[in-house]
């Protein structure tokens, strides 16, 4: 009746859409962040919307922890169409 589903290889993503204007939530452990990253096979794309430039740093380093991570920078909120 019951039967095992095949295991599929497909890759994992977090897809982070950010402005950086939540003024109240802090990145409280970038390093282990960072650590969790790279021991797992989840990859993180960051797309900063009209995002500072002060609040980029931590996220570009927490991309380039996953396997494939990016991050977006410079996108105009206009060209979102939203």
């Amino acid at each position: 009746m019951w039967k095992k589903v095949q295991d599929l290889n497909y890759s994992k993503w977090i897809v982070v859409f950010t402005d950086g204007d939540d003024n109240a939530s802090k990145l409280a452990d970038l390093e282990g962040l960072k650590k969790k990253f790279q021991e797992s096979e989840i990859n993180l794309i960051v797309v900063g919307i009209e995002l500072q430039d002060e609040f980029a740093e931590d996220l570009i380093e927490l991309c380039k922890s996953s396997k494939d991570g990016a991050f977006i920078r410079n996108v105009c909120s206009n060209d979102l169409n939203i």
